[in-house]
C-alpha cells in the first residue's frame, strides 16, 4: 500500500490481522497465482494449434534474391511477418505498426566488409476505425491495401517485390559484393508510452536474422 512501512512485531507475540488486511495464508496464495501467470501464456501456447503457436515468434526472411531491372539491381524478398500477441492487440487497439524491410550492400573485405549502400521498406499496418480491416500502406508508393483478415494480410505483404539498390557500375570493379536484408519491427514509431515496454518484453522483440544475396 503507497506510503505505508511495515512495523517489526517482537518474537513470540501473537497478534490478529487488522481487519481488511491479508492474512499470511492469504499472503502465500497471491505468491503462488503470481508465479504461476507467466506459465499461462506457454501452456496456452502448446495447446495451440502450430501455425498459431509459431505466429509469437517474429520475424522472418524466408527468401531473397537480386536481379537487374532496368540497368538497377532490385532486390525480391519472401518474408513472414509474424506478430506477438501483443503486437496485435496493440493493432486491433488502434496503434499503427511500421514494419521495415532494411537492405544493406556490403563490399567483402579481408577484416571487416564494408557498406556501401542502404535502404529500408517501410509497411506501416493499422487497424480502419469504422470497418476494422486492416490497412497496410508501402512507403515507396504511398499506396494502400486493405485486407479483411489478419491471415490475408500477413499473405498479402509476405513477398516485397522490386527493392532498388544501385546499378552495377556504382559497385568497385573487381571486388566481391552481397546484399543483407532482415525484417523488424519499428519500437520507435509506437506511442510514447508503450515504447519502454516493448523494448524490453520479448513479445515485442520482432527483429529477424540478417539473410546474404550475392551480386
Amino acid at each position: 500500500m503507497s506510503g505505508t512501512r511495515a512495523r517489526p512485531v517482537p518474537a513470540g507475540a501473537c497478534r490478529a490481522p487488522a481487519a481488511g488486511f491479508p492474512t499470511s495464508r492469504t499472503w502465500l496464495l497471491m505468491l503462488l497465482v503470481t508465479l504461476c501467470l507467466p506459465l499461462a501464456p506457454a501452456k496456452v501456447a502448446a495447446q495451440l494449434p502450430h501455425s498459431t503457436a509459431e505466429e509469437a515468434r517474429g520475424f522472418e526472411v524466408l527468401d531473397a534474391s537480386v536481379r537487374l531491372q532496368d540497368g538497377i539491381y532490385v532486390l525480391d524478398a519472401d518474408v513472414l511477418f509474424r506478430l506477438s500477441a501483443s503486437a496485435r492487440e496493440a493493432l486491433s487497439s488502434g496503434v499503427p505498426l511500421n514494419l521495415y524491410v532494411d537492405v544493406r550492400v556490403m563490399r567483402s573485405r579481408f577484416v571487416l566488409d564494408k557498406e556501401v549502400f542502404r535502404t529500408s521498406v517501410i509497411l506501416r499496418v493499422e487497424t480502419h476505425p469504422l470497418s476494422q480491416q486492416l490497412v497496410v500502406t508501402d512507403s515507396r508508393s504511398g499506396s494502400s491495401e486493405t485486407y479483411a483478415s489478419y491471415g490475408a494480410m500477413l499473405e498479402g505483404i509476405r513477398h516485397v517485390r522490386g527493392i532498388r539498390l544501385l546499378a552495377p557500375n556504382a559497385l568497385a570493379e573487381g571486388e566481391s559484393h552481397y546484399a543483407m536484408v532482415r525484417a523488424s519491427l519499428d519500437i520507435e514509431a509506437l506511442p510514447l508510452p508503450l515504447r519502454p515496454l516493448a523494448w524490453i518484453s520479448p513479445d515485442w522483440a520482432h527483429t529477424s536474422d540478417w539473410t546474404e544475396v550475392p551480386l
